[in-house]
């Protein structure tokens, strides 16, 4: 899958179509207004994050068809009020058997209807491919970061996230993005106990169920490692388990703290705050 569009211009839309150009797809990104898109296309910079450069290679459109024609990917990642208007506007140009991605999650308010149901309603193309990721509650939850007085970035914290869907670790890492802080990610259990035995984090992020090794098995290998500063670093469960008692089981099993998916960016910030290194805390 190489040919990606992502609907939306806005903080966490941006960050993800830079975090998925620079792992090679070719990456579209629909922008509602031209005047935007040329200003995208002109500086390459985006409006909140003015001293990152990103790639070139990223195509800026204001045009809904040229966003959807021979995509295997679209994913939405704009506010859930505007979902319906948008795939209203796209449903002549949707393609059969898309990959349809919902990052923002939440429901519509007067329908009740989850947002890919939303969207169901709307193309009602029984080929389409729905998918639903870890993404913020709402996509405009994202933009309330910006207004948050107590913002903050760790452009000296090393934090590494696990997971083993890519999608999901390009996803976290592009809600982190803003941050600033120094961010590795691990596909499985194996690939993360290697890189905590070569390199030091601050803060480990934790898929709870993964093939192979999972997060509980990887927390305790780590937990008895010696001569190794990650022995004793905080980890965060990641998980969707919301059952009764599994945060109790997990903080028994040796992690830290717990963050449920779908991430809510008010709850991650505030793991975050609460658990990085003090003075790697930068309030802006």
């Amino acid at each position: 899958m190489n040919k990606i569009s992502v609907l939306g211009a806005g903080t966490f839309g941006i960050s993800l179509a830079r975090l998925l150009a620079n792992k090679g797809f070719e990456v579209t990104v629909y922008v509602h207004n031209e005047n935007k898109a040329k200003v995208l296309r002109k500086t390459n910079r985006h409006e909140r994050f003015k001293d990152v450069l990103l790639p070139d290679s990223i195509v800026y459109t204001s045009d809904l068809k040229e966003a959807f024609k021979d995509k295997e990917m679209i994913v939405y990642a704009i506010p859930s009020t505007s979902i319906r208007e948008v795939a209203t506007l796209s449903k002549d140009y949707v393609e059969d058997g898309q990959y349809i991605v919902d990052v923002a999650k939440g429901m519509e308010k007067d329908s009740l209807l989850t947002l890919i149901e939303v969207i169901d309603d709307v193309y009602k193309n029984d080929t389409l491919k729905y998918v639903v990721l870890s993404g913020p509650t709402h996509a405009e939850d994202f933009e309330e970061k910006e207004n948050n007085s107590n913002s903050f970035t760790a452009p000296e914290a090393k934090v590494l996230i696990v997971d083993d869907t890519e999608i999901n670790l390009m996803v976290a890492k592009a809600l982190l993005t803003p941050l600033n802080m120094q961010i590795e990610t691990a596909g499985d259990g194996y690939e993360a106990l290697k890189k905590i035995e070569e390199n030091s984090y601050d803060l480990i992020f934790m898929d709870h169920f993964m093939p192979g090794l999972d997060g509980v098995q990887v927390t305790k290998k780590i937990r008895s490692m010696e001569n190794n500063p990650n022995a004793t670093i905080p980890i965060i469960a990641l998980t969707a388990d919301a059952m009764s008692g599994v945060k109790e089981e997990l903080l028994k099993e040796g992690m830290d703290d717990f963050l449920s998916k779908p991430i809510v960016l008010q709850q991650a910030h505030q793991i975050l705050h609460r658990w990085l290194p003090k003075e790697k805390i930068l309030f802006v």
